[in-house]
């Protein structure tokens, strides 16, 4: 049995966001937008023409993209008010996170109670046609998984990540065809992140999707880049900061995401975490997510960060 059967098993009453809450409509512009470059424009630092021009060739039709585009940021929008019961799914599913709900209700994250749910709720929209490639009962990214959207600078949806504890792949992503041309695909690139990230001069990449709420939530500037390995297309931001910090697990595709990072920058510093001892004594590892369910953890980052934004010297890794 998933854990989401147990999870979410009982009636779940219709409730109600916060009056301080408001949802991102289909095709959205943030207001003042323009206030702010976005540094991930990479479309403007592009030298070479033939490159882009090439890129754009490979995409589907322009008109079947902002298709999709509308498609997937409906879901988004109305997810909600098609299924009221989401919003408990969601207090329940922080809850056993550990984690602020409010955070991802914002995002309007929701869960996938059964393979057909999408076809059943958004049958008007016809988010099966094989053209979108982004919803069957075939799908993986719907089974069964709580889904997180993914957004643009302008806070628009381009694709998700559905996560599931108990599958082989736990996590499952699919993005918009049309971001093929610029290949980012990272949670935090949303204008308020990084206008977050460029006044506070630093930034914590990471690659889990819990490990980016947890620190979004503890208030931190942070990136998780959703991919076993490092997008080269976020050094356009990286050059913008002071220091960097990068906390991925001590696996072989974490510590060639590491050495990436130490070539993008001449001041980044390694996050590691001591592994968890057990009752029994056996000890367990742990992620950024994790670590900072501690206070104490939480006061010690954000001591030995500080320290390092006004030591430039200061150097070595830093141990929670």
């Amino acid at each position: 049995m998933y854990y989401y059967d147990q999870l979410f098993s009982k009636e779940a009453e219709p409730q109600k966001l916060s009056n301080n809450w408001s949802p991102i409509t289909v095709m959205q512009v943030s207001k003042g937008a323009q206030e702010l470059i976005n540094p991930l424009d990479i479309n403007r630092d592009r030298q070479d023409k033939k490159e882009l021009e090439d890129e754009e060739e490979n995409l589907i039709p322009r008109e079947v993209a902002e298709e999709v585009f509308n498609v997937i940021n409906r879901i988004c929008d109305e997810i909600y008010d098609r299924d009221p019961n989401q919003i408990e799914y969601v207090k329940r599913f922080a809850e056993f996170r550990q984690i602020d709900a409010d955070i991802l209700l914002q995002n309007h994250c929701f869960y996938c109670t059964n393979p057909n749910y999408m076809e059943i709720k958004f049958a008007d929209l016809n988010v099966y046609r094989e053209i979108y490639h982004i919803s069957t009962a075939q799908n993986t990214l719907w089974k069964q998984r709580f889904i997180f959207p993914i957004r643009d600078f302008y806070g628009r949806v381009y694709g998700f990540v559905g996560y599931d504890k108990f599958s082989n792949a736990k996590y499952v992503e699919y993005s918009n065809p049309v971001y093929k041309a610029c290949k980012i695909k990272a949670l935090g690139l949303d204008k308020e992140n990084i206008k977050h990230i460029l006044s506070s001069k630093y930034c914590i990449f990471t690659e889990g999707v819990m490990d980016y709420y947890r620190g979004r939530q503890c208030g931190f500037p942070i990136i998780a880049n959703l991919g076993v390995k490092f997008n080269p297309l976020l050094k356009y931001l990286i050059d913008r900061l002071d220091v960097v910090f990068v906390a991925y697990d001590n696996d072989e595709a974490g510590m060639k995401n590491r050495k990436i990072l130490d070539s993008y920058h001449h001041r980044c510093h390694h996050i590691v975490f001591k592994p968890k001892k057990t009752e029994d004594g056996k000890e367990i590892k742990i992620d950024l997510d994790e670590a900072l369910k501690s206070k104490d953890n939480y006061e010690r980052l954000k001591n030995e960060i500080n320290l390092r934004l006004k030591h430039p010297l200061k150097l070595g890794e830093i141990v929670i």
